[in-house]
């Protein structure tokens, strides 16, 4: 693309001969090849002008900056300065990719926890809606077969080559997670969202953000920038109002507010928990005017909302509310979300991505009271770690809510990073000031060895919540990433305990 091509409709303009062709645009000096754009960002630890010599060294021809007296001496290609170069990577992502979000029903989903359960849902609904729809999400970005490693709200340059990759593969949507850090950084400010989705609030990343109410305003932009900015004719907010972030949250003028909670809520559309077991929970939505009732193969109140979620994204993009339900009823789950890991016995062992003290309330909670009606008389054993270089506040809060709601707990490491597994475990002790409570608790820092010993030392019908990691494939330990799977752990100390029961 000429780089004249580019910067067409932008507002941007380049000082210097602006039809050099662009092969391609980055924003990191190692990926410049011959015919780049070099995008300088300033970022919290780097910042790109730094690099310029670098990206100028490896064979870029036109640059984007914010400071021109950085430009490398000597450097006789156009230049494109500008006041937040943040911002002019998203014009210039979408342009460079052919604007692709504007050919897609985008769906943008934020919220402490849900995320990754609300858009693998929206797809399912969107494609019984004859809408076939790409995810970019955690656990992987993927479409029609086409799978690519999970990064969360991908920097923009990546995002705008995998919508474009969607769409030339037959996509007519997209559901994406964005999350705080991503929206914190305008990750998605190029994206044309139709729909943005809000499930709720709890306290997390405060080691980036700092305060709840920052972490809350990082959230809300996906609907006060991104939504705001769309250019679609029409466009809805969707938002649960079971937190109280939700009723706070500003939503543009021209969005159409769908609003969704409990029954007794008040929300436009609401949920009620008829069934928690531990092989299903079965709810009944009601919306505008109409009911239905949904069994999901899962454990926990907290699908009901996310069902709801994606049925009113699926109406949005207009399909029939009794179709999008029954869309729901063959959906089979998420990897590491309240995950069952299936055996040949009554032993109930889950994974799941739970790693604050919200979702343990939740995800223990539905545990403990599916227990009170199958098993009354089982234990529930979880076991889980903090994660390093994280939150430090919400350590002791975590085995608070693990020790409220289990009969043991069983502490171990959960991606450490460049923390001392054994601090980490010091500070989730922090404030425990009952002999009993700790008198419940085993430390075991091997992941796992810590997963082995809650099997074993589990009776056949009691229960094990593996919490933290969910899909994860590592753990992540200083800067090496150790290859560790939960599901394959657990799957493995299962098979062969029932294996050595037999006596094969």
């Amino acid at each position: 693309m000429i780089l004249r091509e580019l910067l067409l409709g932008t507002g941007l303009f380049a000082r210097g001969p602006d039809t050099v062709d662009v092969a391609r645009i980055v924003n990191d000096s190692k990926r410049v090849t011959p015919g780049s754009l070099f995008l300088a960002i300033r970022g919290i630890a780097l910042d790109g002008h730094d690099y310029l010599p670098q990206a100028v060294a490896s064979g870029a021809t036109s640059l984007v900056v914010e400071d021109e007296a950085r430009v490398p001496l000597g450097f006789t290609g156009p230049v494109v300065v500008v006041p937040n170069a943040r911002y002019a990577q998203n014009q210039l992502s979408g342009r460079y990719f052919g604007d692709p979000g504007r050919k897609l029903f985008c769906v943008g989903v934020t919220g402490t926890d849900g995320k990754t359960s609300v858009t693998c849902m929206v797809e399912a609904v969107l494609a019984a809606c004859g809408i076939p729809t790409g995810v970019l999400g955690t656990v992987d970005h993927h479409f029609a077969g086409h799978v690519w490693p999970g990064d969360t709200t991908p920097p923009p340059i990546v995002l705008q080559e995998r919508l474009a990759r969607f769409l030339a593969l037959g996509a007519r949507a997209v559901a994406l997670e964005a999350t705080s850090q991503g929206l914190s950084q305008s990750r998605v400010s190029g994206v044309p969202f139709d729909v943005a989705v809000f499930t709720n609030l709890t306290r997390d990343h405060l080691d980036y953000h700092r305060t709840l109410d920052a972490y809350f305003e990082a959230k809300e932009r996906l609907f006060t920038e991104a939504l705001a900015a769309t250019p679609k004719a029409r466009c809805h907010a969707i938002i649960n109002v079971d937190t109280p972030y939700g009723a706070r949250l500003r939503v543009p003028p021209a969005a159409t507010k769908w609003t969704y909670g409990r029954i007794g809520s008040g929300a436009d559309l609401q949920y009620e928990v008829l069934e928690t077991g531990l092989s299903s929970s079965a709810f009944r939505l009601r919306a505008w005017g109409m009911t239905a009732d949904l069994r999901l193969p899962m454990l926990g109140g907290v699908w009901g909302a996310n069902a709801l979620a994606a049925v009113a994204v699926g109406v949005a993009a207009g399909g029939d509310f009794h179709a999008c339900v029954e869309a729901l009823r063959h959906f089979a789950g998420v990897p590491g979300r309240a995950q069952r890991v299936v055996h040949a016995g009554d032993q109930a062992v889950f994974i799941d991505y739970a790693h604050d003290p919200d979702a343990f309330d939740h995800v223990l909670g539905a545990a403990r009271a599916a227990m009170r009606r199958e098993r009354a008389r089982a234990r529930l054993v979880t076991v889980f770690g903090c994660g390093g270089d994280r939150d430090r506040g919400k350590r002791p809060l975590m085995l608070e809510a693990a020790l409220r709601l289990s009969d043991r707990v069983v502490v171990t490491s959960d991606n450490p990073r460049s923390e001392d597994p054994r601090a980490i475990v010091e500070d989730m002790f922090a404030g425990l000031a009952s002999p009993a409570d700790r008198e419940r608790v085993v430390v075991e820092l091997d992941r796992r060895r810590a997963i082995h010993f809650a099997i074993e030392s589990a009776a056949e019908s009691d229960v094990v919540m593996i919490l933290g990691k969910g899909h994860e494939d590592c753990q992540i330990v200083g800067d090496q990433r150790v290859p560790h799977s939960d599901h394959a752990v657990a799957a493995a100390k299962l098979r062969a305990s029932k294996l050595a029961s037999r006596g094969d």
